[in-house]
């Protein structure tokens, strides 16, 4: 299989046309499903720039490939042939594979501030209290291809709409400090929302 062999189902396709036409809630329930994936314009960004990464490394190791063979004769035998080879044929394509699926199933997407009102794209101050330590900061509400890479976004920490707290929070209207309790994994976690910021 090769890094650019993925076919894409007809039955996978999202009509990024009409999906933004829809009801906002209905949006927020196919995105909430995992039926599309809802991005900021800077999720589009980081998306085409994994893709053109993961081009630039299959170039890269293809060439370096070509190199080693040149080097060695007993390439049945050679460890750095074997590793360049087996992310060729399997770790790239399938990092290829994923990134396309996540392409055609993006939707750009943004939410106009509500006062109040945390959505797609609010940024929010809060505390956030896990079992065993808290973590106090600026967050902001994003999708699953923002949250996926570390770090923060214009100063906040990104919050998937995905996960527990995201999916918690998306929605909820805040009066003075409100409080929202959900469950994860590691056990039940407090959010105190403090401030909205846009």
């Amino acid at each position: 299989m090769g890094l650019f062999s993925f076919k894409i189902p007809s039955d996978f396709m999202v009509d990024s046309e009409k999906v933004p036409k829809l009801p906002k809630e209905e949006i927020k329930r196919i995105a909430l499903a995992g039926e599309i994936i809802l991005v900021s314009s800077y999720g589009f960004e980081l998306l085409e720039q994994q893709i053109q990464q993961t081009r630039d490394d299959y170039d890269s190791l293809t060439r370096k490939m070509g190199e080693v063979a040149r080097e060695d004769p007993d390439l049945p035998e050679n460890t750095e042939f074997k590793e360049i080879k087996t992310k060729l044929q399997f770790e790239l394509p399938r990092r290829m594979d994923d990134l396309l699926r996540k392409k055609v199933k993006a939707i750009p997407f943004s939410e106009e501030a509500q006062e109040g009102l945390i959505g797609f794209g609010t940024s929010f101050k809060a505390k956030v209290d896990y079992p065993g330590q808290s973590e106090e900061g600026q967050f902001v509400l994003l999708g699953p291809i923002e949250a996926a890479v570390k770090g923060d976004y214009m100063g906040s920490n990104v919050i998937s709409y995905l996960s527990p707290m995201g999916r918690a929070l998306w929605g909820v209207s805040i009066k003075g400090n409100q409080e929202v309790v959900f469950d994860t994994p590691g056990g039940k976690v407090k959010c105190t929302i403090t401030k909205i910021l846009q």
